[in-house]
């Protein structure tokens, strides 16, 4: 399914939910914050949705996207993937997790490249991080507005749980025989504002910010390390890292291996649409290669922009 027909779809599912199609455009410029001609144009297909709104009004008016990208193709270009079981959240109906399918699949089927646009911290490099973690799932939960969520990570077992899905995640993407990371520039400037807007709003403690402080400079150090040496520790597993000035979008990234392929759209901290569609994997590793060729490196030889970079990181980190 490509991009149009999912928005198609999604498009005549939300009209359906209203008896009246003016009814449905004061509700989306509610929710989106948007004009009425923003709407219309979503409305009919002119502007696809983003994929962060997808989700948050799927979510909204309980509009399955399983449904949606199964009843197109057969072969389920596109599916709704879930990391963790999030029933107990109050996010989402009951799902089963497919993060057992995903790591069976990784194991299985190698993958020797791996390339992501990222325009938020990646689980993937600081999954490690248990608050950084936390951060991302409040996040998640604040975007969704469920008390219910926004109080899970203050639960005793809650850190242990989502350290171990990142975890997870984490060690089998240092496997990849060759990954590289295109990060936005603003990438810890707007993490710095999105904690300084919930410590404003009582959503974060202060010991809490003080720890996530520390780990997001220890991150920042390692992810420094990882840059210079251009590999993951203990292994030859080659790694680069990028910095775009442009306007990336939203994260993305591809896995690619000599009979896996898979180009991975997330949504938010845990669902994330993805195709195994080699053709459409195809497409999205050529387009995250030619944003890679007009992007500055900063990794290895890159001796004088890696520093540039790091110190200026550190001074933003600096103000929390």
């Amino acid at each position: 399914m490509n991009t149009v027909s999912l928005n198609k779809q999604f498009c005549l599912a939300l009209i359906n939910k209203f008896p009246r199609k003016s009814l449905l455009v004061e509700d989306l410029m509610r929710i989106l914050q948007l004009e009425k001609i923003s709407i219309y144009r979503r409305l009919s297909g002119e502007t696809p949705f983003t994929v962060d709104e997808i989700g948050l009004l799927s979510s909204h008016y309980k509009i399955s996207l399983d449904s949606l990208c199964n009843s197109q193709v057969a072969d389920n270009t596109f599916i709704l993937e879930t990391d963790i079981d999030t029933l107990e959240f109050g996010i989402i109906p009951n799902r089963t997790s497919s993060i057992d399918n995903f790591l069976n699949l990784f194991n299985s089927q190698p993958v020797t490249e791996l390339g992501a646009i990222i325009d938020s911290i990646p689980k993937a490099l600081f999954g490690l991080y248990p608050h950084i973690s936390q951060l991302s799932f409040l996040k998640w939960g604040y975007y969704y507005n469920d008390q219910k969520t926004l109080d899970y990570h203050k639960k005793s077992d809650a850190s242990e749980k989502i350290s171990n899905h990142m975890n997870m995640i984490t060690n089998h993407f240092k496997q990849i025989k060759h990954s590289f990371y295109i990060l936005n520039e603003s990438i810890f400037s707007d993490l710095v504002h999105d904690i300084q807007y919930f410590a404003s709003v009582d959503k974060l403690p202060t010991a809490f910010i003080k720890t996530l402080k520390e780990e997001l400079l220890d991150a920042l150090q390692m992810l420094e390390e990882l840059a210079m040496e251009g590999k993951y520790p203990g292994t030859d597993n080659k790694f680069e890292l990028y910095i775009s000035t442009l306007n990336l979008g939203a994260t993305r990234y591809y896995l690619y291996g000599k009979k896996y392929y898979c180009a991975i759209y997330p949504i938010n901290f845990s669902q994330r649409l993805c195709s195994y569609n080699k053709k459409i994997t195809e497409n999205a590793r050529n387009g995250t290669k030619a944003i890679r060729a007009a992007s500055i490196r900063i990794s290895e030889s890159a001796e004088k922009n890696r520093i540039l970079f790091f110190k200026k990181q550190q001074e933003i980190i600096e103000q929390l």
